[in-house]
């Protein structure tokens, strides 16, 4: 993650760290959930989950498997709905997610 950006109170917050933990469907060899920390310029976690609803390969290249869906996300007991994206080297993809 590159940027990004907490709504809070009226103030928009910058996304100071971030920590992505994904659960993999390896039958699929894709994703299949997400777990995201968000640390803000306040020190606040701000904790997101989302679930794969659908998703789709996309390759582009031939040394690296992509995945793109869509999630189910929740945050502080609000829902909304959103792309997940992965990016696979053929590596990751024989090591961990051939069964």
């Amino acid at each position: 993650m590159n940027r990004g950006w907490v709504w809070k109170d009226g103030q928009l917050l910058t996304v100071q760290q971030a920590r992505i933990e994904t659960d993999w469907d390896t039958a699929n060899r894709r994703q299949a959930a997400h777990r995201v920390v968000a640390i803000d310029e306040t020190g606040a976690e701000h904790v997101l989950h989302g679930e794969l609803r659908a998703a789709a390969p996309w390759h582009t290249w031939s040394n690296v498997h992509m995945s793109v869906g869509l999630a189910r996300w929740e945050c502080a007991g609000r829902v909304g709905h959103g792309d997940s994206q992965v990016a696979m080297w053929t590596d990751f993809v024989r090591a961990a997610l051939t069964p």
